[in-house]
């Protein structure tokens, strides 16, 4: 009778926190693998939109705009999660709003892939007004949301008569109507735009307010399209994004399915190679860009001012980043300069940029600089400070040309075990460590599966094992974090693990075991509540591990790691090396050990983010005041600085390599570690990483007994390379505020062997350079500015969507015809 009182009990905690989580309960032995035509993606879906539930039309014929908004309210109301919208043609008639730590799935069927027929798969038809305004967007991405598998297109668009619309994806970051809670990890994913007129914005500038609200770990990825004037414009980033797989071109419209109305390119080109910019990149930090294709316009990439210096008490930040495979032609000018960030610079490696008029047009004159190594430019190259670095000879990008790796899901069945079913608390009350074993064990015994977690908060008092072909899987299909003020989707309560010896800490069990072949774990968040850091005299608690790999072919992705001594340690042994283990889309804040591997072959790491303020920016503790009290690092209390100045610049190391070859580090970056690399006994290759603020006496690469080579590195603070019998190849590295490699030289003159790097005017280059120094540098290029956009002069000209004015505590919005006003609290 007590078993059954505790029972009922824990059903009705659930249903009053979980209303909508107990209903899907019911269903839980539905499908949550929806069918589809044509994409290959592992595919689980909180809602599946239908016709019958949320009133929308895959025919195109009637508008679903009500109907697919509805369904992602829906989700955000059960805490998050993803809405699949299937294959069909829909027609949206206004925004779509993609809340926070939702995505919206549609069913995407890639134009460029070899059996492509015609079918777009989920396509949007944008039946929205024409307007000269920036907003509002077709589609809004919220922070740890996402747009996956869409293809949009503009029905009234034409090359005889250019109508300008709004951007069709814009990242609001905190300037959205939500404010914090839209600021990091927004994605964007697998798109198709036929004929956009603007593309993708992020942290732009509403009209008259001069406030730019900065966006942290944006994701951009396999976004293909025309895009008539501006494919993206992005500014103001205050933490890395990964912007990669970008192709944009004429191509898109002018060889569209036929039931489109597709224009002769010649057309298109017209007015692209007229007005379009590729893309106008402003004050965005560390973002690293990968395998960007981009041609037929006026120019391919503007690197601009930016927005932030426009605030006040906004620091003056502008252009810091990397460039790996840039591919830009048929363009007036590939890459135009306009400012960058002084006493740094940015790094292009394997590059291709082609203009009728210029390869490089570079307007400003500080003394940073545009390294480029194993590129081809064809066009006059001018400005100041353009350099290829590396000899070519030396450096062999065939060695290390597109790499990038997924997570192959193939052996995972294809079968659900909701943790629902097997009665897991979902309000962090109790311990749902044996529930979520449980449902472990039975897709074991039936030969793997997926367990979901659903959106909610499961407390772990005892340590799981995934076995194999088994996926652990929260409620996120991107990357997730928490939003300042807002925690939704699926979190982990660790309570498990916490020792006192350092040595237990590193051999302990750790939290989550991956004890089994071609497993993995995704979609979560892991907070360890009880370890309140004294961020005034650096002291934290002991863990074993969070996550550890013992299989071959596990993963780990999109997941997030708050207060977290020991993270993710791949573990195998000199008879037994673990064979392949992908590590993609994983941040966190790591007091001694973000990534550990030892023993390891053929590795892959992307896309993994060390920082503070993942800590300090948790938003649970409205929601467990028990753990989360005064004493938890926030930015308000100093918490923030506390936690990079006293724990992890001096204590923690990001990626920490042990007897392990093939080991591959990509798009990845850390603030405020003690070391970004040590690499002892292992073999290592790195592109496009990044170490800010780094240790006084730290190094972004420590290497012993080692090899290294490294393609477009930056870092601030510490120092490059302290090595040890070991050899290093390094092609294009800046350091902020130095811009000299004497650090660099003076370290590897330790080693064995290392290939010189080399530094080269542009005078100096290959043939197919050309520099022309008759040009006079005060003349201004002609070039749209980005305030002036083409006008239709048969199209009305409308004013600026939002304006508003603050006044104290109260913030009032005018626009449409409406006055909103708000209080801050």
């Amino acid at each position: 009778m007590k078993k059954l009182f505790i029972l009922v009990l824990l059903g009705l905690s659930m249903g009053l926190l979980f209303p909508s989580i107990v209903l899907h309960a019911d269903n839980a032995n539905d499908n949550m693998i929806p069918d589809t035509l044509y994409s290959t993606d592992l595919i689980i879906a909180d809602i599946i939109i239908d016709s019958t539930t949320y009133n929308v039309d895959p025919t195109g014929y009637e508008d679903s705009t009500a109907g697919i908004n509805k369904a992602i309210s829906d989700c955000y109301d059960l805490g998050g999660g993803t809405v699949f919208l299937p294959s069909g043609k829909y027609r949206v008639s206004s925004n779509i709003t993609i809340l926070p730590f939702v995505t919206l799935q549609g069913d995407y069927n890639d134009p460029d892939s070899s059996n492509f027929n015609g079918d777009y798969g989920t396509m949007i038809y944008a039946d929205v007004e024409s307007s000269e305004d920036n907003f509002p967007s077709l589609f809004t991405v919220g922070g740890s949301a996402g747009a996956i598998g869409l293809t949009i297109y503009y029905p009234y668009q034409t090359t005889e008569n250019v109508k300008p619309y709004p951007y069709t994806f814009e990242i609001p970051s905190f300037a959205s109507v939500r404010g914090h809670a839209d600021h990091m990890a927004s994605t964007i994913k697998d798109i198709t735009m036929i004929n956009s007129y603007k593309g993708i914005a992020a942290s732009i500038t509403p009209s008259g307010s001069l406030v730019s609200a900065a966006n942290e770990m944006i994701h951009l990825e396999n976004i293909k399209g025309t895009i008539l004037y501006k494919g993206f414009e992005l500014y103001n980033s205050s933490e890395y994004g990964v912007v990669k797989e970008i192709t944009i071109n004429n191509s898109y419209w002018a060889n569209a399915a036929s039931y489109l109305s597709s224009p002769e390119k010649d057309d298109i080109d017209d007015f692209t190679m007229s007005y379009g910019i590729g893309m106008q990149l402003g004050d965005l930090e560390w973002v690293v860009f990968t395998n960007i294709d981009i041609s037929d316009y006026h120019v391919g990439i503007r690197i601009f001012d930016g927005l932030r210096r426009y605030i006040a008490g906004q620091p003056e930040i502008y252009f810091i980043g990397q460039f790996y495979g840039l591919t830009i032609q048929n363009t007036d000018t590939a890459l135009r300069v306009d400012n960058i960030y002084p006493n740094f610079g940015v790094n292009i490696a394997n590059a291709y940029l082609s203009g009728n008029d210029y390869a490089v047009y570079r307007t400003d004159t500080t003394n940073s600089v545009v390294n480029f190594v194993g590129s081809t430019l064809v066009g006059d190259v001018y400005g100041s400070n353009i350099i290829e670095s590396g000899a070519d000879d030396d450096y062999q990008s065939e060695t290390l040309s597109d790499s990038s790796q997924e997570v192959d899901y193939s052996n995972i069945n294809k079968v659900v075990y909701n943790v629902i079913d097997y009665y897991a608390d979902l309000s962090g009350t109790y311990d749902s460590s044996v529930a979520i074993q449980n449902a472990l064990n039975d897709a074991h015994q039936n030969g793997g599966g997926i367990v979901y977690l659903p959106a909610g908060y499961y407390k772990l008092s005892n340590n799981i094992t995934v076995y194999d072909n088994t996926l652990l899987r929260g409620s996120s299909a991107v990357n997730p974090r928490d939003e300042i003020g807002l925690s939704l989707g699926t979190v982990i309560l660790s309570e498990f693990g916490y020792t006192l010896n350092e040595n237990d800490a590193m051999s302990g069990v750790a939290l989550i075991t991956i004890e089994g072949d071609n497993a993995g774990v995704s979609g979560i968040r892991i907070h360890y509540p009880l370890n309140i850091p004294d961020y005034v005299d650096g002291d934290i608690r002991l863990h074993t591990y969070a996550i550890r790999i013992l299989g071959n072919n596990d993963f780990v992705t999109h997941t997030s790691l708050a207060g977290v001594a020991y993270g993710i340690e791949i573990l195998g042994t000199s008879d037994s090396p673990i064979e392949s283990p992908i590590i993609q889309g994983v941040n966190g804040t790591f007091y001694r050990k973000a990534l550990t591997l030892q023993y390891t072959n053929n590795a892959y790491l992307e896309e993994i983010l060390s920082n503070g303020s993942v800590v300090s920016r948790t938003g649970l503790s409205s929601l467990f005041p028990q753990y989360y009290t005064n004493a938890w690092p926030t930015d308000a209390n100093g918490g923030l600085t506390g936690v990079y100045d006293n724990i992890t610049r001096p204590y923690s190391f990001f990626f920490n390599v042990i007897s392990s070859s093939g080991v591959i580090i990509r798009d990845s970056f850390t603030f405020a570690s003690n070391t970004f690399l040590l690499s002892v006994d292992s073999d290592v290759t790195m592109i496009n990483n990044s170490g800010d603020n780094l240790y006084p006496t730290g190094y972004l690469l420590r290497l012993e007994r080692s090899e290294l080579i490294a393609v477009n590195l930056m870092r601030y603070s510490g120092t490059s390379v302290q090595l040890s019998n070991s050899t290093i190849s390094v092609f294009n590295r800046l350091s902020l505020l130095e811009n000299t490699e004497s650090d660099l030289y003076n370290s590897v003159q330790k080693s064995d062997s290392f290939l010189e790097q080399t530094k080269s005017l542009v005078a100096s280059l290959p043939d197919e350079y050309s520099y022309n120094s008759s040009l006079d540098p005060s003349i201004d290029y002609p070039i749209t500015s980005p305030d002036d956009e083409p006008t239709n002069p048969d199209d009305p000209q409308t004013s600026s969507a939002w304006v508003y004015y603050v006044f104290g505590g109260v913030i009032v919005l005018i626009g449409f015809g409406v006055i909103i006003i708000v209080k801050k609290r």
